[in-house]
């Protein structure tokens, strides 16, 4: 999925009142460009409340339990 979508997806679910876990390689700079989103509207401020970066690369598969934690869904 390309980053745009996964904004996307990020954005409608946290518009629909869910938590949301999001995977990234580089947690730092996934929060960078959410602070980046937020200044130009993209997310809202309150949205980060529930928003959660954890670290994940999909080549490196084993992560994959600690990065779904208690997660109910799974979108990759």
């Amino acid at each position: 999925m390309h980053q745009n979508q996964n904004l996307f997806l990020r954005r409608e679910l946290l518009d629909a009142g869910f938590k949301v876990r999001a995977g990234a390689r580089d947690v730092d700079a996934a929060k960078s460009n959410t602070e980046i989103a937020v200044q130009f509207g993209l997310l809202a401020p309150e949205q980060l409340q529930r928003l959660q970066w954890v670290d994940f690369d999909l080549e490196e598969p084993q992560g994959m339990a600690a990065a779904i934690g208690s997660a109910s869904r799974v979108s990759l």
